[in-house]
C-alpha cells in the first residue's frame, strides 16, 4: 500500500517475490508487478535498495523486507549513486522537480484506482 500522506497513497502495489533454496543466506528476488514511477524502479519492475543487494542479511524477514520496500517509495536515498539512478527520468524529476515528480506519482496512482473501479464495474 502507498504510505498515508505521500503521492502514492491510496495505491496499492503488487510485488513478485521468489525464495530460491539460498534463502535466508541470500535475498528473494521481488520486483514490482505493477507500473511504478520511482528512481529505484527499473522498467522491467526490479527494485534497486541496498538490502536486496549488497546488505542482505539473514536476519531480515518478509515483513521487514516489505517495509523498506515501502519506506523507499516517500525517500529514495539519493546519494548520487556512481551507477546512476534505476529510472533517471524519475531522479531528475525528484531532484529538480519534485511538484512535477509528485504530480506523475499521484496520476499514475489515480489510473490505478481507475482501473480498479472499471475492472470492479465490469465484475457487477
Amino acid at each position: 500500500m502507498g504510505p498515508e500522506g505521500t503521492p502514492w497513497e491510496g495505491g496499492a502495489f503488487e510485488l513478485a517475490l521468489a525464495f530460491t533454496d539460498e534463502y535466508p543466506e541470500r535475498p528473494p528476488r521481488v520486483s514490482f508487478r505493477t507500473e511504478v514511477f520511482h528512481p529505484n524502479v527499473f522498467a522491467d519492475g526490479q527494485i534497486c535498495l541496498d538490502i536486496l543487494r549488497t546488505k542482505w542479511s539473514a536476519a531480515f524477514d518478509v515483513s521487514g523486507l516489505l517495509l523498506a520496500i515501502q519506506s523507499i517509495l516517500t525517500d529514495p536515498g539519493l546519494h548520487g549513486s556512481p551507477e546512476g539512478a534505476a529510472n533517471p527520468e524519475a531522479e531528475r524529476l525528484y531532484v529538480n522537480q519534485r511538484l512535477a515528480y509528485e504530480r506523475k506519482v499521484m496520476d499514475l496512482v489515480q489510473r490505478q484506482l481507475e482501473a480498479e473501479a472499471s475492472l470492479s464495474t465490469e465484475e457487477a
